[in-house]
């Protein structure tokens, strides 16, 4: 009686196996061996071969690997997801920060002068209102020009990392 065994992934579920003796059907090439054993992976290769080519000598044995190898390998595309996930939100809230901080300093900046402004020019509302919006807009072009050098630049190093 064996229990289930997830060869695969360990996010999903395990599939269907069944057992069959090699000796009745040795048109299988590939088959897995699983077997727990205390020490070190190193001791077992050759009592493994050893049992293996007494069953079939011409079946190659190419891999051992420990259950925390296994398990690694399993995770790893979903590690480096995870990866690319943090560093895209990273990057993310590194632009929000450095946005909001510039914006504050600049709004700040033109309050400032739109102050000094209005007290000279207070019968002037409407050139006072169209200088304010050209300031923004010149600001708001240099935010979309930055992110857009940045957008590129990033691109290039993910479509390298994919």
């Amino acid at each position: 009686m064996a229990s289930d065994f997830k060869a695969r992934q360990l996010d999903t579920d395990p599939l269907p196996e069944v057992y069959l003796p090699y000796e009745r059907f040795p048109m299988i090439r590939s088959m897995r061996v699983v077997m727990r054993f205390a020490g070190p992976v190193g001791a077992m290769v050759r009592p493994v071969r050893e049992v293996l080519a007494q069953v079939d000598a011409t079946q190659p044995v190419y891999e051992f690997e420990t259950l925390e190898q296994a398990l690694d390998d399993s995770i790893a595309p979903r590690r480096f997801q995870l990866l690319l996930l943090e560093v895209f939100a990273a990057a993310a809230l590194l632009l929000a920060v450095i946005g909001i901080r510039w914006r504050d300093g600049m709004v700040r900046g033109t309050a400032d002068t739109r102050d000094r402004r209005t007290y000279g020019f207070a019968s002037r509302g409407y050139e006072i209102v169209m200088l304010v919006v050209k300031q923004g807009m010149r600001l708001t072009l240099v935010g979309i020009r930055a992110g857009l050098l940045a957008a590129a630049c990033l691109t290039r190093l993910m479509a390298s990392l994919l």
